[in-house]
């Protein structure tokens, strides 16, 4: 389970790292701000595929040990982060400035169940 704690560490991070960059970019004018895109379009990527790496991995822990309510759990946060935030992008398609925190708030519903599951007593290491 340490992996999916990691793992689960690092999607938390790089979803702060994501809104860290937003308050650097939001600072700056002109046409040295073009350096900021790529990274605001890898981070949350990076984080979405964390994240579902994440969920699959605590997923197959709670199959193991034939954990039926935490596996459907697992199952169903997973789905949400990773299916939501695409969903998400066509349902505010005109609306970024609410996409943005919707999206992100979605992507950590994987992370933050696997991180729960894996301190829980039915998480063996």
């Amino acid at each position: 389970m340490r992996s999916v704690r990691v793992l689960a560490i690092l999607t938390f991070a790089l979803i702060a790292a994501f809104y860290g960059l937003i308050a650097l970019a939001g600072q700056c004018a002109g046409p040295e701000c073009d350096i900021y895109i790529p990274f605001s379009l890898l981070l949350p990527l990076a984080a979405l595929v964390l994240a579902s790496i994440t969920g699959y991995l605590a997923i197959g822990a709670s199959r193991a040990r034939r954990q039926i309510g935490w596996l459907a759990l697992l199952i169903i946060c997973t789905i949400v982060s990773v299916a939501a935030p695409i969903a998400s992008a066509f349902i505010f398609r005109d609306s970024p400035d609410l996409f943005v925190p919707v999206a992100t708030a979605l992507i950590l519903f994987a992370p933050l169940a696997a991180l729960v599951y894996s301190f829980t007593g039915n998480a063996r290491s």
